[in-house]
């Protein structure tokens, strides 16, 4: 169903299994703990849309727009979300296994307490992101631009960042053992009561 629009739509507890909706509006909608899987939502507008809690397997995002979208408490597992411009949005206790955020926009984003395991974060902005209390585990963070972000009191084990900008980054008492920053800009980073 190409270019559906179902601006502010009530669709929570709706389950969807290998449904295509490229280029959907959503924009505003109601999808509160819903089930997708294998589901394409590629260059949808999701933007301030509610997904708190919902189920997404395999799906795929690709240039869509999370803009101040809220998906606190969702599960997202081997996911796509290339190039998803999703700036404020709120990721607060997510849990994300093998999701692939190459290219995305998610500066000011908020992943309070969220679980990250196996994710690819390959040259996506994380400016003045918001990563308190959360579990990094095997992520790949290669050219991201994360200047401001915070980190603080956070886990990041067995992480990779290369050829990242974190000046003015906040780690002040995360877990980075196992953990490797190459060619890394750090300046001003606080890195105060860390574990190395």
């Amino acid at each position: 169903m190409e270019g559906l629009r179902a601006v502010r739509a009530r669709l929570d507890r709706a389950q969807f299994r290998r449904v295509s909706l490229p280029a959907a509006g959503l924009h505003g909608a109601s999808l509160a703990e819903t089930c997708w899987e294998e589901s394409d939502l590629s260059l949808a507008n999701l933007s301030g849309a509610v997904l708190d809690g919902a189920v997404l397997e395999a799906m795929r995002l690709s240039d869509a727009a999370l803009a101040s979208a809220s998906l606190c408490g969702a599960v997202l597992e081997g996911c796509t979300l290339e190039k998803a411009r999703a700036p404020g949005s709120r990721w607060m206790e997510a849990k994300l296994g093998k999701v692939d955020f190459t290219g995305a926009l998610l500066p000011g984003a908020s992943f309070h307490q969220a679980a990250l395991l196996e994710c690819l974060l390959a040259r996506a902005d994380l400016a003045e992101a918001l990563f308190y209390r959360a579990s990094l585990r095997f992520c790949r963070l290669a050219g991201v631009e994360a200047a401001g972000a915070r980190f603080i009191e956070s886990t990041l084990q067995f992480c990779q960042f290369a050829d990242a900008r974190l000046d003015r980054a906040r780690f002040a008492g995360a877990d980075l053992r196992g953990s490797a920053f190459l060619r890394c800009s750090m300046a001003e980073c606080d890195l105060r009561g860390t574990k190395l």
